[in-house]
């Protein structure tokens, strides 16, 4: 497509896969074309609150907003690499991208809480392997819990001699254990 107009006149769901520092201007460029019938998913490595800002941009234009935070490395996965997804028009983005078998977990809470998740599970794969205690901390007490709830099922259980090997092998869930109380 040669520019935004084009892009959106030819479908109903834009990805918006830029830069971070780029984000919002993608955002800003885009939205003047889209309307009801456009959802915008901003799948961009941004902090929570330009996730905000995005969505705030994006409601002007009267789409729909859904945010998605990449939660591993997209080569070994494609298209199915898991995200989480949150904002006021998720669900839509989920049921929209069905029948394409990705892996996507919805998130409740406001914009940016998808985002705030993927933070904290960056700082967390980064802290020291063995920490006794949990190495992030939720502005709301259920927010630990629901970037922990998708990534449990069918994992090995803790041991913090095998951190290394699962941290090279981009896995999650050690926190699991750890700020298990």
């Amino acid at each position: 497509m040669a520019d935004s107009a084009q892009l959106a006149g030819a479908c109903d769901v834009v990805f918006s896969t830029v830069t971070s520092s780029s984000a919002l201007d993608a955002a800003r460029q885009t939205a003047p074309f889209l309307g009801p019938r456009h959802l915008y998913a901003d799948l961009n490595s941004v902090s929570p609150a330009l996730k905000r800002d995005i969505g705030a941009v994006i409601a002007g234009s009267g789409a729909s907003f859904a945010e998605a935070a990449v939660m591993a490395p997209v080569a070994p996965y494609g298209h199915r690499v898991p995200m989480l997804v949150g904002g006021p028009s998720a669900r839509r983005f989920v049921d929209t991208m069905l029948p394409f078998a990705m892996r996507l977990d919805v998130v409740e809470g406001q914009i940016g809480t998808a985002a705030a998740i993927k933070k904290m599970r960056s700082g967390a794969l980064i802290a020291a392997p063995g920490t006794p205690q949990c190495p992030v901390s939720a502005p709301r007490p259920n927010l630990l819990w629901c970037w922990i709830r998708p990534f449990r099922a069918g994992l090995p259980p803790y041991d913090h001699v095998l951190l290394p090997a699962w941290r090279a092998r981009r896995r999650w869930n050690w926190p699991v254990r750890l700020c298990r109380r």
